[in-house]
């Protein structure tokens, strides 16, 4: 019996731990003391698990245009708080609040989004985030 039960608890420290580092660390991964906003056109939603991603292609200051990814949480969560896979189209402008990626990616997590268009928010309002310098 002592056997049984201890081999049932290494399998279930065994199991957990490789769930436990399947999942990436935020303040690994982003700069999560920092909050920066993009503001450009959305150029996609890629709306999977575990995490959807919105596309949004910002204009430089010399004119050339980048991409920046916006890393969103879990469909579930999303989906629990209003977001859908509608709630931001190719081709609007919207504005996206969160911190960036470390290494100098162009990538963020969404924090909030905000689209001139009609007012709609999400999230923390890109318009009065604290961003940093």
């Amino acid at each position: 019996m002592k056997t049984t039960l201890s081999c049932l608890c290494v399998a279930g420290i065994i199991a957990f731990s490789a769930y436990a580092s399947a999942h990436h660390s935020r303040p690994a991964a982003y700069h999560v003391d920092q909050l920066i906003v993009i503001e450009g056109v959305a150029t996609q939603l890629f709306w999977r698990n575990p995490h959807p991603f919105l596309f949004v292609e910002v204009e430089q200051d010399d004119g050339s245009v980048v991409t920046w990814a916006a890393e969103m949480a879990p469909t579930i969560a999303m989906t629990k708080a209003g977001y859908t896979e509608e709630s931001i189209e190719p081709g609007q402008h919207i504005m996206v609040v969160g911190s960036p990626a470390r290494e100098g990616k162009r990538i963020l997590t969404f924090e909030g989004a905000y689209r001139p268009a009609d007012g709609w928010v999400y999230g923390r309002d890109p318009r009065s985030a604290a961003v940093s310098p």
